[in-house]
C-alpha cells in the first residue's frame, strides 16, 4: 500500500498499477458501450485485494498508536542499553522522528561476544533476532554483482534487530532488555 499527497506520484502510480492501462477496471466495468483499453506503457500488478485494502484502511486508522508504541519500546531499549560501551544504538537526527520499524543494535570491535553467538543465545532463551542490515549485492538474486561495499558489509555481519512490536507487553520488553545485557555485559555466564 502506498499513501501519498502528491498528486503527481499519485495519479502516475494508479496507471501503473493496472497494469499502465489508459483506463480503469471501474470505467471499462461501468461502460455501457464496447471500451477497449490501452497499454501505455509496461506496466505492474500492483493492486491489492479488496480484503487486503480493507485491512490497510483500517491499520491506517490506528497507525499513530502503533507509531507510539513501538517509539514507546525502543526509548526503554534506549535508556537500558546505552550505559554499554560494545555497541552502537540508533540515533534520531534533530528535526527526524522514526516510526522504529525494528530496533537494531550494532556490535562495536570491542564487543565481548560475536553477533550470531547472541542471536543464538537468545533464541536459545526464547527471544527471536534477526540479522540487521542485509547488503543487496551478496544476495543470491545478485550474484552477478561483483563488488565491495565495506562499510555495508561491516553493518550486516555486526547488527542484531531484537523484537519490536506494538503488542509486546512488558515482561516481554523487560526479559529482552534483561537477556541481551547480560550477553552483552557478562557473555560467559
Amino acid at each position: 500500500m502506498i499513501t501519498t499527497s502528491n498528486e503527481k506520484f499519485n495519479e502516475r502510480l494508479k496507471i501503473l498499477r493496472k497494469h499502465a492501462m489508459s483506463i480503469s477496471d471501474h470505467e471499462r466495468h461501468s461502460c455501457n458501450e464496447i471500451i477497449f483499453e490501452d497499454h501505455l506503457e509496461i506496466g505492474y500488478n500492483y493492486r491489492l485485494t479488496d480484503i487486503q485494502a480493507a485491512v490497510g484502511i483500517e491499520q491506517l486508522k490506528k497507525i499513530g498508536s502503533i507509531i507510539e508504541e513501538r517509539r514507546k519500546i525502543s526509548f526503554k531499549y534506549l535508556n537500558s542499553f546505552n550505559d554499554i560501551e560494545c555497541i552502537r544504538l540508533p540515533l534520531e537526527k534533530n528535526g527526524y522522528e522514526s516510526n522504529y520499524q525494528s530496533f537494531s543494535i550494532y556490535l562495536k570491535e570491542n564487543a565481548p561476544i560475536q553477533r550470531n553467538d547472541v542471536m543464538r543465545k537468545l533464541l536459545e532463551k526464547g527471544i527471536s533476532s534477526r540479522r540487521g542490515i542485509m547488503t543487496a549485492h551478496q544476495e543470491t538474486a545478485y550474484n552477478f554483482m561483483d563488488i565491495q561495499l565495506p562499510i555495508s558489509e561491516d553493518l550486516r555481519d555486526n547488527s542484531i534487530l531484537i523484537p519490536l512490536y506494538n503488542e509486546m507487553t512488558i515482561a516481554e520488553i523487560n526479559y529482552t532488555i534483561r537477556e541481551t545485557r547480560k550477553l552483552l555485559l557478562y557473555p560467559k555466564k
